[in-house]
């Protein structure tokens, strides 16, 4: 327990409820440990305010078919020196300057996705691909006159319309 004076802890235990800011008993322990959570709470704040910052970060750089670990080591890589509060701001302010940034990571880095090869329009139709449908394959679908019936139906369940045929009986 720290030496203060009285009038300290009446200051730090300022807002407190009942007795806890009047007698010196319960103020003293009170205000000791209002203390400690304030010491920690000051470093897990940084420490939920990075989070935030990786989430948003995660999620921008997956809309460019990256995920966060590799765009992070990608960028410790790179000659690009961005914290990640910088980052989080501009993948939600600025898109198109994120993009860039994401973009000259990959081209620095040489990174191409693995499970995404590239494939042209014209490759994929020499490779077989793609099959290229002709001009007249559009034909008209004639709508049916009785739609079949669509369901659950039991042995000794009938059908809509047998049920209708006992009805008008």
């Amino acid at each position: 327990m720290p030496t203060w004076t009285r009038k300290k802890y009446i200051r730090l235990a300022k807002g407190f409820y009942g007795r806890n800011k009047n007698t010196m008993r319960t103020m003293a322990p009170r205000v000791e440990r209002a203390l400690c959570f304030a010491y920690r709470d000051r470093k897990t704040k940084r420490r939920l305010y990075r989070e935030g910052w990786i989430i948003s970060i995660n999620a921008a750089v997956r809309e460019h078919d990256i995920n966060y670990s590799r765009f992070v080591n990608c960028l410790n890589n790179s000659n690009i020196q961005l914290d990640r509060k910088i980052l989080a701001d501009l993948a939600q302010n600025e898109p198109y300057t994120f993009k860039a940034i994401v973009d000259e990571v990959k081209f620095q880095n040489h990174w191409q996705d693995p499970l995404r090869p590239t494939v042209t329009y014209h490759d994929a139709l020499a490779k077989g691909l793609l099959v290229q449908a002709p001009l007249d394959a559009t034909k008209h679908v004639e709508k049916p006159d009785k739609l079949p019936y669509f369901g659950i139906r039991f042995e000794d369940q009938k059908t809509p319309e047998e049920i209708a045929e006992i009805k008008r009986q």
